[in-house]
């Protein structure tokens, strides 16, 4: 019965899905690191 109202009481302030601070630490790691994609090679 213990386990059950913990659970409970954990998912009623769970964040499901991308939450703003997610979101906020993605998009400064996209500014500074770019989407991850290789870029061609210039060099010969």
């Amino acid at each position: 019965m213990h386990n059950t109202r913990e659970m409970d009481r954990l998912w009623k302030g769970a964040e499901l899905g991308i939450t703003e601070r997610l979101l906020r630490k993605l998009q400064e790691n996209r500014r500074r690191c770019g989407r991850g994609m290789q870029r061609e090679s210039t060099q010969v």
